[in-house]
């Protein structure tokens, strides 16, 4: 059976209640299990720290043909796995805290990344100075963070497909969560 791998936020004491869980229901009304990995609030250095980690237990979880989404910080674990070799072809990134002209290996183009992002999402925009500024950057180098859910991919990957939403950081979640699937066929 396919399934949806869900990855939330750093910043989510309750492992995306607040967000990327309002999606299940609509996954589930398309046909797929869901699946998410969950690693709770970790605080800033945790990210730094805890990422790559996350990553690889994410390539443990994936079975061929699962559809993989991100939220936030979820996009840097995401894209931490596709460079570790996660063969995933449908992705979805929501808001991503990621460096707007990352993309992924080339080996596999006919990939699919969903990028929603928004000039109102002043918490990606955050992320962008967190990777410009941090003095974190002296001792762990420079994060993925950045402000990609806030200006969309600027990267000329074909895999990487924007789409605006208007939401900030949050909202979208509370007034349009299908929204955020649209990409995904229903399974007949």
């Amino acid at each position: 059976m396919t399934n949806v791998i869900i990855v939330h936020g750093f910043n989510d004491p309750r492992s995306g209640a607040d967000n990327v869980d309002r999606l299940i229901p609509y996954i589930k009304r398309k046909g797929y299990n869901t699946v998410e990995v969950d690693y709770g609030w970790r605080g800033l250095i945790g990210v730094r720290i805890c990422n790559d980690s996350t990553a690889r237990n994410l390539l443990k979880l994936y079975k061929r043909g699962d559809i993989v989404i991100g939220y936030s910080n979820g996009c840097s674990i995401v894209a931490r796995a596709i460079e570790m070799g996660l063969p995933v072809d449908h992705v979805i990134f929501i808001h991503p805290a990621l460096h707007a002209d990352w993309e992924p290996p080339t080996d596999r183009l006919n990939r699919k990344i969903y990028v929603y992002h928004s000039r109102e999402d002043w918490t990606t925009k955050m992320a962008g100075g967190i990777r410009k500024y941090s003095p974190l950057n002296f001792i762990f180098g420079k994060t993925k963070w950045g402000q990609m859910g806030t200006i969309g991919s600027t990267s000329t990957h074909p895999s990487l497909i924007n789409i605006k939403d208007g939401y900030d950081h949050f909202d979208g979640f509370k007034e349009s969560p299908e929204g955020y699937i649209e990409t995904i066929q229903t399974k007949s």
